[in-house]
């Protein structure tokens, strides 16, 4: 009976354990399966500790995003399939398929090999591999056949006598969030280089000082982003541009931006007191830096900030999150000739003061529907340098905007669904995408004569709009511009009927969508559109003006 029994626990514990491996989560499949030069390339999947690269059936294990297939050399079709394996809470995915053709060497032209010639792709004794760049001024380097993360990463400077001058997408990344490179403690880059490319060193964990050569002058988005005890990095002196999330996950202690750097994107030293740990209690932004965006650093020790103004082309709450943000008094935060936020309790009425030039991407929004704002003037020679200014200012009612101004920023007044009193100046050539969605109460807007681009769902969703007319001088139509505006009877537009077909056209083709569900754009919903004609045509729908006034003929 205790052997039954024990037999009997154990022919449970097998079918729980299948049972929980069955319930896993299953990763997707790798998408993208292509060929650079001879090399198998394919997108990340996230979760996905390692790859599997199925040559006519044989495995081969890789950490990285491409496979070398040169060892390929008879002609012939080979079938090429790559799975991603998963761990614990994920199962592996099922095999993305992929057929390669290697062609005898009196076949081969430029573009068997992408259109590169024989010198352009070769590795070196360590298996890094190097591409001839298109301008034949250096090369670029990545893992290439290396199996294995050395602890020391050193790359040359040169390769067949030129230089070294750029690190490619994924080049020596980990395959995963939480699962990269492990074994790396230290990099030497090479010392001509002038860019780093996407997620170039990506989770490279156990590093935590690094160098970047004078020579750089571009950091792309999430170069070495959680890498997370990278503790010390000294910037390049001719940086220009450090891309989004280029070092976010990092454990900077200290953050020294060089002279002359232009812009920091997105998050690029954002951290996370649960995910992010980095410790950086001060900045000094310089005073070339002309863009700044969101959540840029959104670190919750930065304590202290320096910012030059004069500039300053684009900022949309880049220190948001931080324990300097949060320390900001009640009022108007203006910084130099900047009106960085109005912070908390805003007063029903505001006039910007004299003095402020720029105004900041959300500087309104961060009250949002607690906001009590109701009318706001912006004087004559102000520039909004962002995004989202008003958004989700409920009470917001009427806006006087600067008579020069030339662009409505994106989603500038979106969720301002009392506003009902605004007049767009006739010099603004541009209106973003979603500036007026859900404007529910706007019933009325004059669009400028000069006016070029009209953005993706600038009025989505304003339900009490019944006419608008549209200027001849409209060069680009968004998609759903107009899409649930329910009450929008007559569009009025000034030029001709060709003019409006190449308009609508433009960008508002039908998009099929992987599932077979077909998204049809209609610019204009259900109203009807009619053309101008200074004499009144035969048939079919046209207007013109009487004493200033839309009217149908």
């Amino acid at each position: 009976m205790k052997k039954f029994s024990a037999l009997l626990v154990a022919l449970c514990l097998c079918i729980w354990l299948c049972a929980c491996d069955t319930y896993k989560e299953q990763l997707p499949a790798p998408q993208n399966l292509h060929m650079e030069s001879k090399v198998l390339v394919w997108d990340r999947v996230e979760h996905a500790t390692e790859y599997r690269v199925y040559v006519e059936n044989v495995g081969h294990a890789t950490p990285f995003l491409h496979y070398d297939l040169s060892e390929l050399s008879v002609p012939g079709t080979y079938e090429i399939s790559v799975m991603a394996i998963g761990d614990e809470k994920y199962s592996n995915s099922v095999r993305a398929h992929f057929t390669y053709t290697v062609t005898a060497p009196e076949e081969e032209d430029s573009s068997s090999s992408g259109g590169k010639d024989d010198d352009s792709a070769k590795y070196d004794e360590t298996g890094f591999e190097y591409n001839l760049l298109p301008d034949g001024s250096g090369y670029e380097v990545s893992a290439g056949k290396i199996s294995a993360f050395p602890e020391h990463l050193e790359l040359p400077d040169t390769f067949k006598g030129l230089p070294v001058k750029y690190i490619p997408k994924y080049a020596f990344s980990g395959p995963g969030w939480n699962v990269g490179n492990v074994i790396t403690t230290s990099i030497k880059l090479p010392a001509h280089l002038e860019s780093i490319g996407q997620f170039a060193f990506k989770a490279t964990i156990h590093l935590e000082e690094l160098v970047i050569p004078d020579s750089v002058s571009e950091i792309e988005y999430g170069a070495f982003s959680t890498c997370f005890n990278l503790k010390h990095v000294k910037l390049s002196k001719n940086l220009k541009v450090l891309g989004g999330a280029c070092f976010s996950g990092c454990a900077l202690e200290e953050i020294v931006l060089p002279d002359g750097l232009e812009e920091i994107g997105e998050s690029a030293f954002r951290s996370d007191k649960e995910y992010y740990p980095q410790a950086y209690t001060s900045i000094a932004i310089p005073n070339s830096v002309k863009r700044i965006e969101t959540l840029a650093f959104a670190c919750e020790a930065l304590q202290e900030v320096t910012l030059s103004t004069e500039n300053l082309e684009w900022i949309i709450t880049p220190f948001r999150g931080s324990a300097w943000e949060d320390a900001l008094p009640a009022g108007p935060i203006i910084i130099g000739d900047l009106l960085y936020k109005y912070n908390k309790d805003n007063p029903e009425t505001y006039t910007v003061p004299a003095g402020v030039k720029k105004i900041a991407g959300r500087a309104f929004a961060e009250a949002g529907t607690d906001s009590h704002i109701v009318e706001v003037a912006i004087p004559d020679g102000v520039k909004l340098i962002g995004d989202c200014i008003f958004d989700s200012c409920e009470n917001l009612k009427r806006v006087r905007l600067p008579a020069d101004l030339t662009e409505i920023p994106e989603r500038i007044f979106s969720g301002c669904e009392n506003l009902t009193d605004i007049v767009i100046p006739e010099s603004v050539t541009t209106i973003g995408n979603y500036a007026f969605q859900y404007c529910e109460n706007l019933s009325g807007i004059s669009l400028p004569a000069g006016l070029e681009t009209l953005g993706d769902c600038a009025f989505e969703y304003c339900i009490s709009m019944k006419d608008i007319v549209i200027p001849a001088s409209l060069e680009n139509l968004g998609k759903d511009v107009f899409n649930d505006c329910d009450a929008l009877e007559k569009v009025f537009y000034e030029g001709t009927k060709q003019q409006l077909d190449e308009l609508i056209a433009q960008n508002n083709a039908p998009i099929e969508y992987p599932n077979g569900v077909v998204h049809e754009f209609s610019p204009f919903a259900n109203a009807t559109v009619y053309c101008y004609a200074e004499t009144k045509p035969i048939s079919g729908n046209y207007w013109h003006y009487v004493n200033g006034t839309p009217t149908i003929w």
